[in-house]
């Protein structure tokens, strides 16, 4: 059922592997960048516990840092699928240190005028505490208007 693969061939395989990640992650890395920053909503940790104004059709970002490879990262635990949709989960590295600090960017599409309130939690997904036990959560209140 499984073929061997030659000992000699491992560390090619291997290095392709690698290339291939590196790769697809630059390539999601840049594929905002053709939209300027102005027109990008994005939320970070400063905004935690605010309020934002969407207006209905447009769509933002939260951007936190994490590091995956600990496995630790951003949860979406509170959402009103009704009034939001969520988009793709992309991460960008801070560093060129293998392992360390990202950012995780969530996007998102507003869907219908509503009020809702995100939740995320910094946490591995495996783990399924309550959030008063989260190390970190972020909230984000989200007016939604026309």
């Amino acid at each position: 059922m499984f073929t061997k693969i030659p000992y000699k061939k491992i560390p090619a395989i291997l290095l392709l592997t690698c290339l291939v990640f590196l790769t697809a992650n630059i390539i999601t890395t840049h594929a905002e960048e053709g939209i300027p920053e102005s027109k990008r909503m994005l939320f970070t940790t400063s905004d935690a516990s605010s309020t934002a104004s969407v207006k209905i059709g447009k769509q933002f970002q939260i951007v936190l840092e994490c590091q995956p490879s600990t496995g630790f990262a951003w949860q979406v635990t509170g959402i009103d699928k009704a009034l939001v949709k969520m988009g793709r989960i992309q991460y960008r590295p801070k560093t060129n240190l293998l392992g360390g600090i990202e950012e995780q960017i969530i996007s998102f599409t507003a869907l219908k005028k509503g009020k809702l309130q995100l939740e995320l939690q910094h946490k591995p997904p495996w783990d399924e505490k309550p959030p008063s036990q989260t190390l970190q959560n972020f909230i984000l209140n989200i007016d939604i208007i026309e």
